[in-house]
């Protein structure tokens, strides 16, 4: 199944993208940031500007400060979902082949959401049956007027909930 896996570059480096430009792109911003430059999850607009021109110097390619931001975002959105496939258990990344192994029964788990069978702890069962005696019969079509009783009611349903609950 491994082999037949396209390599990383089908997915993320189309068109002027490329791993280079990625690399300056995170470079610049990394190095940014650590100088107290900016802080929080916004990129100025300035510090793009920046990256803009060390990418033109570096690989000739030219991109809008737009273009960056939104590859950055690209970027957060792929690393969170990779950070959520390596905290799934079983799951480990390869640094020599690049690549993120995983059992079957990950695969499947993540697919089919295995691993959240809800599982019951409590395992007493509350048995309710009914045990009730019809208590009021209509009365024939002939006369109007209200039911007469027929029969007695049980409180055997009421009783052996409150007991069920009483004891849990």
């Amino acid at each position: 199944m491994g082999s037949n896996i396209p390599r990383q570059e089908t997915f993320f480096y189309k068109a002027k993208w490329s791993a280079e430009v990625d690399s300056v792109l995170l470079s610049v911003i990394v190095w940014a940031k650590n100088m107290g430059r900016w802080s929080g999850s916004v990129i100025p607009i300035a510090i793009l500007q920046e990256v803009i021109e060390s990418i033109q110097s570096e690989t000739g390619v030219s991109f809008s400060w737009l273009e960056l931001y939104e590859r950055y975002q690209f970027l957060e959105q792929c690393f969170h979902a990779f950070k959520l496939v390596w905290q799934t258990r079983g799951v480990y990344w390869n640094m020599q082949s690049n690549m993120v192994i995983s059992p079957n029964s990950a695969w499947l788990a993540m697919l089919f959401g295995m691993e959240d069978v809800k599982k019951e702890e409590n395992t007493k069962v509350v048995v309710i049956y009914d045990t009730t005696v019809l208590i009021y019969r209509p009365r024939p079509r002939r006369g109007i007027g209200p039911s007469s009783p027929c029969g007695e009611a049980s409180d055997s349903v009421s009783s052996l909930l409150a007991e069920n609950f009483a004891t849990t």
